[in-house]
């Protein structure tokens, strides 16, 4: 529960200050501050969290869509990207991928009840819990935000597949 409290904060902190340019005038301020010094900080703890699937460890569903929902956020902006820079091939292979990937449970789904299946895929609260769509939306932001660094290696891993 403290994970997903910290990482739900951090996310609402960075959504709110972390780009100075959509700030309101009277935060400009601390979100320029917030844009250099804070978020570049909880980036640490949000991708050792992150680490906790690849690594064999319990790790919520909750939590990896905050976490990965905190790493879109912090795509765009030029501080915290430096950061995620050379950790990109984890992000998108380790943790992305896997989360998007059907699991067996998702493959007897589909086969033994193809309506719930197609029901539970669609669902309008995936949006907002399942971390395989913030996992989608991360991809989709690297690309539109970050496509010099990632397209290449992305489409080789793609038809490698």
């Amino acid at each position: 529960k403290v994970k997903k409290w910290a990482v739900q904060i951090m996310s609402r902190l960075f959504s709110r200050y972390g780009m100075p340019n959509y700030a309101e005038d009277e935060v400009k301020e601390f979100a320029k501050y917030f844009s250099t010094t804070v978020a570049p900080r909880f980036l640490g703890p949000v991708c050792e969290t992150l680490n906790l699937r690849p690594s064999g460890q319990f790790c919520t569903d909750r939590v990896v869509h905050l976490c990965l929902s905190y790493v879109d956020l912090a795509v765009e902006l030029a501080p915290t990207y430096k950061m995620l820079k050379p950790h990109l091939d984890f992000l998108m292979y380790k943790v992305c991928f896997p989360t998007i990937c059907l699991t067996a449970d998702d493959v007897e789904l589909f086969i033994n009840d193809p309506h719930e299946f197609v029901h539970k895929q669609n669902s309008p609260l995936a949006d907002f819990y399942d971390p395989s769509m913030s996992a989608i939306t991360l991809l989709t932001d690297l690309v539109r935000h970050r496509g010099r660094d990632v397209t290449q290696q992305l489409l080789a891993f793609l038809t490698d597949c």
